[in-house]
């Protein structure tokens, strides 16, 4: 909820499978992140350290202009929020969030044969009340997750053909020549010269023994073509845990307030497999690993929610968004000696292509780049071709049902890119790559969630 807030606020902008927001522009790293006074940024490499649960929060709000003095150390805004405290009453309130892959759809890029998994849990609570009325209180929290995806992986891996050491197959759409190093002999005038490998076949007695083994390591392509070929599925973890307790003490003759807070987040993450052999990462302490963030060039949100029947609510949530632009450079840098970082390619035509013919094979016009040569500048601008763009709709129907003594029970249902519109990534945008004007990665199709809510 704090993340829709922070959507809506003026001067923010929330790009879709974010959740940092960039405000007035500047980056997400930018931002300060105060929660109760205390600021959980991570300046390298900007990430937030930990996310409260959202039942715990009392107060929120964004810093978007003219800020008071007392925030400093940020270029963007403020994102200040405070947590709640016990009362003299003995409150609270439990959750459970489910996400199965038997109601989801199929992810644009997942091969053939059973959908892949999608099994996600979050659970959790918060409880406060008084230590000594009038006096002391207390309030803790609990959150975990349990997740499981099933991600699918698009890489490049040697062909048959190639494994064999003939390279006659087409590599982002030429036949490259293979010379053959031994032939090489000076010319007049300086340079040399080269002899190619017959048919673009290396003989057997020529291959080293150490690159044949390693060749052999690969697997075996699981498509057509000699640029992402391999598509295998394997399954993501993602598990976390969360604990925080504040204790919160009235001075005498209400002269003041303190409250001491202990917060402690622990993941374990194992990420999917491309090859043979997982390798878990063990994440332990404070921290959070946050996704990209991409500006958009126009984005609006349009949210609307009535009543209906029977206590029963219906939300929905809109957004828009244009291709992001794409930088274009190339794979080999041949001014690198001189100092630059980054080679871009000559433009030598239109990289538009009319949306009739973008396909995720061929976004843009691969054509209209050309190798720029040494000691020179390629003449491609920094975003020259743009990605695709983006439209979703999320819909919820909840209804809250009245207990005894003012409890109550919620009950949510929501589905996420209710259309199953496919979020597809960014283009390859390196110039010289076999993949070049590929996409190769989608965001999440639809995908639904159920949920409960006890209030106490």
């Amino acid at each position: 909820m704090s993340v829709l807030r922070a959507g809506l606020a003026p001067g923010v902008a929330l790009p879709p499978g974010s959740s940092l927001p960039r405000i007035n522009g500047g980056r997400p790293r930018t931002n300060e992140y105060l929660f109760d006074g205390i600021s959980v940024l991570q300046p390298e490499p900007g990430q937030v350290a930990f996310f409260p649960n959202i039942d715990a929060i009392d107060q929120f709000r964004i810093e978007s202009n003219s800020p008071p003095a007392e925030f400093g150390r940020f270029n963007g805004g403020v994102v200040n929020l405070t947590t709640r405290s016990g009362t003299n009453e003995w409150h609270g309130s439990a959750f459970e969030f489910l996400r199965h892959d038997s109601l989801n759809a199929r992810n644009y890029f997942a091969p053939t044969g059973p959908k892949p998994a999608f099994r996600r849990q979050q659970f959790g609570g918060v409880v406060g009340g008084p230590i000594r009325k009038d006096r002391a209180f207390f309030f803790g929290d609990y959150q975990g997750q349990r997740q499981s995806i099933g991600r699918t992986i698009i890489s490049t891996v040697p062909t048959v053909l190639q494994r064999e050491d003939v390279f006659s197959e087409p590599i982002g759409g030429r036949v490259p020549i293979i010379y053959d190093p031994a032939t090489t002999s000076p010319v007049a005038g300086g340079g040399s010269t080269r002899t190619p490998f017959p048919g673009n076949t290396i003989p057997v007695d020529r291959v080293d023994a150490v690159a044949r083994a390693l060749s052999a390591r690969y697997p075996l392509p699981t498509t057509t073509g000699t640029a992402n070929n391999y598509r295998p599925a394997d399954i993501e973890t993602v598990n976390q845990d969360q604990f925080s307790g504040r204790v919160d003490q009235r001075m005498n003759g209400d002269r003041g307030q303190v409250f001491a807070r202990l917060t402690r987040f622990h993941e374990t993450f194992a990420g999917a497999r491309l090859f043979d052999g997982r390798h878990p990462a063990r994440l332990r302490g404070v921290g959070r690993v946050g996704p990209s963030v991409r500006q958009p060039s126009w984005a609006t949100s349009i949210r609307r929610a009535g009543a209906i029947v029977n206590d029963w609510t219906v939300t929905g949530l809109v957004t828009l968004q244009s291709g992001v632009p794409i930088a274009v450079t190339q794979a080999t840098n041949n001014n690198a000696f001189a100092g630059f970082g980054t080679q871009r390619p000559n433009l030598v035509g239109d990289p538009a292509l009319p949306s009739g013919e973008r396909t995720v094979i061929r976004w843009f016009n691969t054509d209209a780049f050309a190798a720029a040569p040494q000691f020179t500048i390629g003449t491609s601008s920094r975003n020259s071709v743009r990605g695709p763009g983006y439209r979703n709709l999320d819909v919820a129907v909840l209804r809250r049902i009245g207990l005894r003594a003012g409890n109550s029970v919620e009950v949510r249902a929501e589905v996420f890119n209710a259309t199953n519109t496919p979020a597809l990534g960014p283009p390859n945008g390196t110039f010289g790559s076999a993949a070049f004007g590929t996409i190769t990665t989608a965001a999440d199709p639809r995908v639904v969630q159920l949920a409960v809510k006890l209030v106490f």
